[in-house]
């Protein structure tokens, strides 16, 4: 009997069944396994394993559950651009990523050159008035640009705020303040809920993935900027 992979799948979530069915990517067994599908994001489980996924099906992260009944049904993580921030500040960084991010959207002249936009950012901030002017930064440079940008900040979040740009397809700048080991701003491209603990699903400028963190008190600062 041939290798395939047994999905209970949502309507409408067929592409995404063939790409998993096509490429077996949970192994070479037999596998009973359940896609849970939630406004366009997906999150698959089987045995006492579970699997984010990416927006084109490929496993983004793997977790251990204990009992996958207990796995949440709720994630969204839109396709933010990963790229390493190197010696660059984690701000400028984080703005270029998110510009990118709408220029990869349909925003063609946002981001010419990621590296001279960051840069350009860079220049801005600190001519500007630093971390506390970042909204008139990215008006500004948006601006340059052929396009209106309205940045809005927010301090202390809440996480039923987050979630609910994230489902309103709305990427931010997110902020941390500690668990970095100093302040850090990251581009927060998703959320998830996992056996009933709240994450932000993050591109932070040093992995090479997107990442999960646990939302508290240290999502300090969010700022929306785009379209």
């Amino acid at each position: 009997m041939q290798n395939q992979m047994i999905l209970t799948i949502a309507e409408g979530a067929s592409p995404y069944a063939k790409h998993l069915l096509g490429t077996n990517q949970l192994g070479s067994a037999d596998v009973n396994a359940s896609l849970h599908y939630y406004k366009g994001a997906f999150l698959i489980a089987y045995g006492d394993k579970c699997y984010s996924l990416n927006n084109d099906g490929s496993i983004l992260q793997e977790y251990e559950a204990t009992n996958t009944t207990t796995l949440a049904n709720e994630m969204i993580t839109h396709p933010v651009p990963v790229i390493n921030q190197g010696s660059a500040n984690c701000v400028d960084h984080a703005v270029a990523t998110l510009l990118l991010y709408w220029h990869q959207s349909g925003y063609s002249n946002l981001v010419p050159s990621f590296t001279n936009t960051r840069e350009q950012i860079r220049v801005l901030r600190i001519n500007n008035g630093g971390n506390n002017a970042l909204a008139g930064v990215i008006r500004t440079y948006a601006s340059t640009q052929g396009y209106n940008i309205y940045p809005a900040g927010s301090w202390n979040p809440s996480w039923t705020y987050y979630r609910g740009r994230i489902i309103a397809g709305k990427v931010s700048l997110l902020g941390f303040a500690s668990v970095y080991g100093a302040p850090h701003m990251t581009v927060g491209a998703g959320y998830a809920t996992i056996s009933g603990i709240n994450y932000s699903v993050v591109c932070d400028g040093h992995s090479s993935m997107r990442v999960y963190k646990v939302w508290s008190s240290d999502n300090d600062f969010m700022l929306l900027a785009g379209f």
